[in-house]
């Protein structure tokens, strides 16, 4: 595992982590690390994946000259008492890792949704 630099957020700290598999697939994909993190401290919106138990954010963002909605999965590790933000972790300690990410179709995120498969995440702002 490659642990990246620590990103300051909301005057706190927050460490990012990245799997083998999650490089290999953001550099097939042509996405940077810089645009994940922005896109999951950022999303438009949460799920939780039911099939693979991994949290997920997305946004629309433009990659390889069209506007897209990339999708970044992850797992977070939340060691303050109070989980209630708005970008799930932003506390000293905190730990987000990286599982994978990917430009999808709007349609393939309604399948999901549909399917049961991907269930919107309740903000606890």
């Amino acid at each position: 595992m490659e642990v990246a630099r620590v990103l300051n957020y909301s005057y706190e700290v927050v460490k990012f982590f990245f799997s083998d598999h999650f490089l290999t697939q953001i550099k097939e994909r042509r996405i940077s690390k810089r645009l994940t993190k922005s896109i999951y401290l950022r999303a438009s919106r949460r799920y939780i994946d039911t099939s693979t138990g991994h949290d997920v954010a997305i946004d629309k963002r433009k990659h390889l000259g069209k506007m897209r909605s990339i999708m970044v999965a992850y797992d977070a590790i939340i060691r303050g008492e109070n989980e209630n933000y708005a970008s799930e972790a932003n506390l000293i300690g905190d730990e987000i890792w990286f599982v994978t990410a990917y430009p999808l179709r709007d349609k393939e995120i309604e399948k999901r949704v549909k399917s049961g498969r991907w269930i919107l995440k309740d903000e606890k702002n």
